[in-house]
């Protein structure tokens, strides 16, 4: 299965840190995404998906 490259770059940097992670991650199905998996699913919705994943995650100050 081929990975969107700018997609598991945008995944990793933003969010997991670890390109092994982030692969796992996006190949897994997710209820936000409607039961699909990130490669599955529309490119905007889950770079949205991350940017809020990224927000819930974030240290409070």
């Amino acid at each position: 299965m081929s990975i969107n490259p700018g997609l598991l770059t945008l995944a990793t940097e933003r969010f997991f840190g670890d390109e092994d992670e982030a692969r796992y991650w996006l190949q897994t199905p997710h209820r936000a995404l409607g039961g699909l998996r990130p490669v599955d699913a529309e490119l905007a919705a889950v770079i949205e998906l991350i940017g809020q994943l990224q927000h819930w995650t974030s240290p409070r100050r």
